[in-house]
């Protein structure tokens, strides 16, 4: 799942961005998905995991995205108030490329130094319609 800040703006700081990423793993297990692997950029967000077959698609979204921006504000990790876009995007992984996948997301920052987010899909194999 990958999901954006609103307006995509650039608010995950260096600063606060690993702070973010562990606390959306860490509340995604808490809410019964297989959290893998979360990372991302300035102005997104990367999660690997399994859904299990008692969570829906739109429950783990607001679980991961819902739940964070609630916390960001909260705790005011950024001086502006926090949203992620209404929506997400995201797609099923084959047991063949979650190593590849896993990869890519740990790589983050290495890959927006020359990609945007559409080059970042058409990458994994994925065209944004």
């Amino acid at each position: 799942m990958v999901f954006a800040t609103k307006y995509r703006m650039p608010l995950l700081t260096t600063a606060i961005r690993k702070e973010v990423f562990l606390h959306i793993f860490k509340n995604g297990k808490n809410n019964g998905l297989e959290m893998d692997y979360v990372n991302g950029y300035y102005d997104h967000c990367h999660c690997l995991f399994l859904l299990p077959p008692t969570i829906t698609l739109a429950l783990a979204a607001q679980h991961l995205k819902g739940e964070s921006s609630h916390w960001i504000n909260q705790v005011q990790l950024t001086e502006e108030y926090f949203e992620w876009q209404d929506d997400y995007y995201a797609v099923s992984v084959s047991p063949e490329r979650v190593t590849q996948i896993r990869q890519y997301i740990l790589n983050q920052e290495e890959h927006h130094k020359n990609l945007n987010f559409e080059n970042e899909m058409e990458t994994l194999g994925y065209t944004l319609h």
